[in-house]
């Protein structure tokens, strides 16, 4: 039996792993044994299995003198309430003073200080949790395990003490069982020095009593593969398994390729969250043979997931660009409605995007393709879309209102919408005349900033006069990312070393995102100070629970910068990776973006009035936390109900920054192959 593009359970033989885990108490491995020994459970059977659900051994974080991330320090004994902060020389770390190696957190204070572990959120196959903390010096102390559900303490569990020799401390949990509510759990330790001497904790260790149906999850890319191109997906198991292999079947049932996936693991969030479940990478990047596969996978004793996938060549580009440009046409004011030049379109998202950032979107992205693929009914739209704002814009300034335009706050953008297209469009006499009308007043003022340099290295290019480049010289920004055909242009005229540290700059930014997205997703984490993870956005945002589609499409941008500059194949691979998200490799299993990946359609919320019939591709906001600070994937899927705006709504400006992202995606040059 096979489920296509399902879950489902399997058959599994468990082997002891006291040996492989850190057990907590010889009672917990006696269990083990007794659970798992030799026993072979029957399809669909419920099993039962410890894992280590914390497992720390050093408290030294990836920065020096820093905990690990979501750990937090503060005075006295009262959590859950918080207490005050506390002086910097109240606790150290004491490297390589635990056993193995590791730090230990050293309380060097008489006052009472509390240690909180991060918010450890649990999964649905949890039964109970035992655990030990080792600790050494030091008088009295307390470690107590907290059950919580929506930020609330359901249960306080304190774990017993005992002693051993020099000194050494033991807090132990035989085992307790989990509330029937409870979501996460948080442990805190509290401690404080005598004279002479530290309290030192070394290590937290909590096992988990799990009981399950195995069940074995494939996620891949649902519009298809590019031929010439990484090809990755994601298979997700509720247990760690120990063998997993996949292959590709043609429609003659030959097995075409066949290759074990990467080492699995769990996905760890901002603030020390864990996800739910294993995750596993497959890779069959080397395999270059367009046509329609069945992907097969197997995981130690479970019978085989399969899903149905393509190989197309240029798929992207001939499947999924055009589309996307369509809603900017549903978009546009109503006939008879006021003129001006912000009421170009009409953005109804969350995240929503005033005229001049997606007029200027549009027009980049219209010139980043404009040479090499003039004329082919695909970019034909875009220039269409790009052109109207720009025309509309120009028939306003020409009657008279660029002084008002000229105050505008985005003025920069709306500018360099004009010139962008004066410089690439010989034709559009009318908006090169806007141009140099508005430019002349830049110029007499006198006006400084990088945009008002690629606007006169734009009409440098598009007229021939002499003062544009002047004036582009006088103003000269230095390096900046936001335009690179004028600098690379000023380069050209002018001898001023500009590509290498283009490149540098482009494949510094993507390093960060590569640092981040250490994942069998791939998928980049934000370090942003207003939202850190892959989901996560502060209380204080506008929309804190907004999905990451745009964020994402950004790390496409960059990597697909870097790649150009470097040609460093892991830069390529980082923007792929997003994409696949966005396509369907996603816990979901859903395709993030209406209107492309047939039956893997998301559920869309609409805003009140808009037509949805032929709307093109709507660039759903995405995945976004289950909550603000917790860094858990949230989206409403076919089965669950009325979707969320945060995550299934869509706007104007995620579909403006899709449309960036191929763009330069496409500007790389690919060719079939033979």
């Amino acid at each position: 039996m096979t489920i296509i593009h399902g879950v489902k359970p399997c058959l599994r033989i468990f082997y002891a792993r006291a040996a492989a885990y850190s057990v907590c108490s010889g009672l917990a491995a006696l269990m083990l044994l007794m659970v798992s020994f030799g026993h072979a459970q029957d399809e669909a059977a419920t099993l039962e299995e410890y894992r280590p659900v914390f497992d720390l051994d050093s408290f030294a974080g990836e920065t020096p003198g820093v905990l690990p991330e979501g750990w937090e320090v503060f005075g006295g004994d009262i959590w859950p309430e918080k207490g005050p902060s506390v002086a910097a020389e109240s606790w150290s770390l004491a490297e390589g003073a635990v056993p193995g190696g590791g730090a230990a957190l050293c309380i060097n204070t008489l006052e009472p200080v509390s240690v909180l572990s991060p918010q450890i959120h649990l999964s649905e196959d949890l039964q109970s949790l035992s655990g030990s903390i080792t600790a050494t010096g030091g008088d009295e102390a307390q470690a107590t395990l907290y059950w919580m559900a929506e930020g609330a303490v359901l249960e306080a569990v304190v774990l017993q003490p005992a002693s051993g020799p020099e000194g050494r401390r033991r807090f132990n949990l035989s085992e307790s069982e989990r509330p029937v509510a409870a979501e996460s759990v948080r442990v805190s330790l509290v401690a404080h020095g005598k004279t002479g001497e530290a309290f030192c904790w070394q290590t937290v260790r909590f096992m988990g009593l799990y009981a399950f149906v195995p069940e074995v999850t494939l996620m891949c890319n649902r519009l298809g593969y590019e031929q010439v191109a990484p090809k990755r997906f994601t298979v997700r198991s509720n247990f760690p398994a120990h063998t997993a292999r996949f292959s590709l079947t043609n429609a003659f049932g030959e097995v075409v390729y066949e290759e074990d996936l990467g080492e699995g693991g769990q996905v760890k969030g901002a603030g020390g969250v864990t996800w739910e479940d294993f995750y596993f990478q497959g890779d069959f990047t080397n395999f270059e043979e367009e046509g329609d596969y069945t992907l097969t996978v197997k995981m130690d004793d479970c019978p085989e997931v399969t899903g149905s996938i393509r190989i197309r060549f240029d798929v992207l580009w001939e499947e999924a660009f055009l589309p996307a440009v369509t809603p900017f046409q549903h978009c546009r004011p109503a006939p008879g409605a006021a003129p001006g030049p912000l009421r170009l379109w009409d953005d109804p998202g969350l995240n929503k995007a005033s005229d001049a950032v997606l007029l200027w979107s549009l027009v980049q992205s219209w010139s980043l393709l404009q040479g090499r693929y003039s004329g082919d009914p695909r970019l034909l739209p875009l220039e269409q879309e790009a052109l109207y704002g720009a025309d509309a814009l120009t028939a306003w300034v020409l009657q008279g209102n660029a002084v008002h335009l000229l105050q505008h706050e985005e003025f920069p953008l709306y500018l360099n919408a004009l010139t962008c297209i004066a410089r690439y469009k010989k034709d559009a006499d009318k908006i090169k005349e806007a141009a140099r009308l508005l430019i002349r007043s830049v110029l007499d003022e006198k006006r400084k900033g990088m945009w008002f340099f690629f606007a006169a290295m734009d009409l440098y290019e598009a007229t021939g006069e002499g003062s544009y480049l002047a004036y582009a010289k006088e103003i000269y920004p230095g390096i900046v990312l936001q335009r690179v055909e004028s600098l690379l242009e000023y380069e050209y005229v002018t001898d001023t070393p500009i590509s290498v540290y283009l490149r540098e700059a482009f494949c510094a930014g993507a390093d960060i995102l590569l640092a981040n997205a250490a994942n069998p997703f791939g998928l980049t984490r934000s370090q942003e100070d207003s939202g850190k993870g892959f989901f996560t956005w502060n209380e204080g945002v506008k929309h804190p629970l907004l999905g990451n589609t745009a964020r994402l499409l950004s790390a496409v941008q960059t990597a697909c910068q870097a790649y150009r500059y470097s040609a460093e194949k892991q830069y390529l691979v980082l923007a792929y990776h997003q994409l696949n998200w966005l396509l369907g490799n996603n816990p979901f299993g859903v395709c993030l973006i209406s209107g492309l990946c047939r039956e893997h359609e998301p559920p869309v919320r609409y805003p009140e009035g808009f037509r949805s019939d032929d709307a093109g591709a709507l660039v759903l906001h995405g995945t976004g936390p289950q909550a603000p600070e917790v860094d858990l994937p949230r989206f409403t899927s076919p089965s669950d109900g009325s979707p969320d705006e945060n995550t299934n709504g869509f706007s104007l400006y995620n579909n403006a920054q899709y449309i960036k992202a191929l763009a330069f995606l496409k500007r790389i040059p690919v060719a079939r192959p033979k």
